[in-house]
């Protein structure tokens, strides 16, 4: 991508700064460093793990850009011993693999920024940029932050989409502020909280979740605020109160008393009641936009204020759909340890699983894949089991009558704004379509050569290399045996 105008290069004061990049795809290597010259920088390049750590302990550059896997180590696992080192050594990641655990890793590690691929050039240049000033030495800072030691399904997956959720869960996980998760229902909120808490060193606390929804209104203030309450089970812990929309007047009310109380005598970010009991940690979530109710006067503003300071949007899953196989296949485990089977997903399956609108969401998605695994008395579960589970055997908005690979795009395209109405979608669109002919068209090309990689990638005229991470990426089995027919 060619970069609109030159920038200001800062250097050191005997010349320009040198930078490393190291990436096992030449392509990538190529494309970096030309962008990156073109800045004015010195460039440095590597192509394994070796050569990455060969280059940083000799000097080589101020600034580490690296993707992660490489065929002879871990970028991620490597840092904590390169920087023993070399602690002035700043680094950003790029990795195709970007996860919550990407994120988590990154940040434990000091990482100035990871970015997923694929990414904008100008997106890189602007946070090298930002690595190398001065500003980016209190980034560089490490705090506290737990590893996830359990799978939390809703934070499952690689889609672009989701590489912000898991940035500000990382960053919020080691900051005790007010967050208000917002996402549509069956969106699995109430896992997303408990992610937060276990993430931020808290799982041995307390943790109390409240449903505003499933407490009568007049119910509200006792079940919060009572000697027993949830605000007193929680303390020192995590509370979570969900479908916070809900909220009664009166328990408002008395949130926001406390909070101005404590401001008061504290000066610090949220309340003790009398008995000096209260959460570490207070987790909202609603399901709407929080705002809207306050423009209806069905809640109030100051304590949307109070909460609001650490906004977390999760997209529907209709949105991700590139996570859709890791969450039906996760939640395919879970149920044959629950009913003691041995079901599994086909490709056909979970191809069909990623077709479907999802308007329950994740909790949907749960739902079905034990209704299949319960339901289905072969052992493999195929697209048709997928169909009649969801009572259709064609999917709406299916391409039929189309002459054309054209037409059949052009009809899911319409279809796809058609289901927006006036609404915008979200960023990442272009990548998110692509994504959606790149992976049929690997899984049938593996298909057509019994999944043998090298030929299939002759035949689609891709670097082998590349197609491995594509294959990663998209999350396509690697296992032979899948694309026998």
């Amino acid at each position: 991508m060619a970069l609109q105008h030159e920038q200001h290069i800062p250097s050191h004061a005997n010349g320009p700064t040198s930078i490393i990049v190291a990436d096992d795809d030449k392509s990538v290597r190529l494309v970096i460093a030309a962008a990156l010259k073109k800045q004015g920088y010195i460039v440095h390049t590597a192509a394994t793990a070796a050569g990455m750590w060969d280059l940083s302990v000799a000097r080589r550059g101020a600034l580490l850009i690296t993707d992660v896997g490489f065929p002879d180590g871990d970028a991620l696992d490597m840092l904590p011993r390169l920087q023993s080192r070399l602690p002035e050594l700043k680094v950003i990641v790029m990795s195709a693999r970007a996860n919550l655990l990407t994120a988590v890793q990154s940040r434990q590690r000091g990482v100035i920024d990871y970015l997923p691929k694929p990414f904008e050039l100008k997106q890189l240049i602007e946070t090298t940029q930002r690595a190398l000033s001065q500003e980016a030495r209190g980034i560089q800072q490490k705090a506290p932050i737990e590893t996830p030691n359990v799978t939390y399904a809703p934070l499952l997956g690689r889609s672009a989409i989701m590489q912000d959720v898991y940035k500000n869960l990382a960053f919020l996980s080691t900051q005790i502020v007010p967050v208000l998760i917002q996402a549509e229902p069956g969106s699995s909120k109430t896992e997303v909280a408990r992610a937060l808490h276990d993430m931020s060193g808290m799982d041995a606390q307390a943790y109390c979740a409240v449903n505003c929804a499933q407490i009568p209104p007049h119910e509200h203030e006792t079940h919060l605020f009572g000697p027993n309450g949830a605000i007193a089970q929680a303390h020192g812990g995590t509370l979570f109160i969900n479908n916070i929309e809900l909220l009664s007047s009166a328990a408002q009310l008395q949130f926001v008393r406390l909070i101005e109380a404590h401001r008061e005598s504290h000066g610090t970010q949220m309340p003790h009641n009398t008995k000096g009991l209260w959460p570490k940690r207070v987790l909202m979530g609603s399901r709407d936009d929080l705002r809207r109710h306050v423009d209806a006067d069905d809640f109030r503003e100051d304590l949307f204020f109070a909460i609001s300071v650490a906004p977390l949007k999760l997209p529907p899953l209709r949105n991700r759909r590139q996570d859709i196989p890791a969450m039906a296949n996760h939640f395919c485990t879970q149920a044959n340890e629950s009913f003691n089977t041995a079901k599994s997903l086909s490709l056909s399956a979970l191809s069909a699983l990623q077709e479907y609108e999802w308007p329950g969401n994740i909790k949907e998605l749960h739902f079905i894949i034990r209704r299949l695994v319960m339901s289905v008395t072969h052992d493999q579960i195929e697209a048709h089991d997928v169909h009649h589970a969801l009572g259709t055997q064609k999917q709406a908005g299916s391409p039929e009558g189309a002459s054309s690979l054209t037409e059949a795009a052009d009809l899911h395209i319409r279809n796809y704004f058609d289901a927006l109405g006036d609404n915008m979608p979200p960023t990442g669109l272009y990548d998110r379509i692509l994504e959606e002919v790149e992976r049929p068209l690997i899984v049938r090309t593996l298909h057509l050569t019994k999944g043998n990689q090298i030929k299939a990638a002759q035949i689609l005229g891709l670097n082998r290399n590349t197609l491995r991470k594509k294959i990663d990426l998209l999350t396509i089995s690697k296992n032979r045996s899948d694309y026998k027919e």
